[in-house]
């Protein structure tokens, strides 16, 4: 009997434990189609990247952070509102971005990005308003080394 009980006790500890990650994994399945998407039209487009075509939420802009940035400092100088999201290895790997996309003060979706997959970097530290969220990839940029730049309208 004691072994039937701490059986039902185990079952109803991993469902609760299943409810409570369920939106930790949903926030990196995301996190994954997000990124994919960036790397498709990256890839698909020769090195052209539009985030309008990407988050369906309402958003009004996207900040990015390349590598090294200290992500808190750097969100409370852009007065975004950090605390939804967990910390990132952003700071110390030098393979990823992340890039945030905010309705107001508010961060609506979150990604990190692999810089091989459409590089962000000499981008970092800027927002870009939805309608300006255009990219194209520039092998030889006038400042800066090889990556995405803001696509000129």
């Amino acid at each position: 009997m004691c072994s039937a009980v701490i059986r039902i006790r185990r079952l109803k500890m991993r469902r609760y434990l299943l409810l409570l990650l369920m939106p930790v994994l949903w926030g990196c399945e995301r996190q994954d189609s997000v990124s994919a998407a960036i790397a498709q039209q990256y890839q698909s487009a020769n090195g052209a990247v539009d985030l309008t075509r990407i988050i369906d939420d309402p958003w009004d802009r996207v900040c990015i952070f390349g590598p090294y940035s200290s992500i808190n400092n750097t969100a409370e100088e852009m007065n975004i509102d950090w605390k939804t999201l967990e910390s990132s290895n952003t700071e110390s790997d030098e393979g990823v971005n992340r890039l945030v996309f905010l309705s107001g003060r508010d961060v609506v979706a979150y990604v990190v990005h692999p810089r091989s997959q459409g590089d962000f970097s000499n981008l970092s530290k800027q927002c870009f308003f939805r309608e300006s969220a255009k990219f194209i990839d520039q092998k030889s940029p006038p400042e800066g080394w090889p990556g995405l730049f803001p696509l000129e309208n």
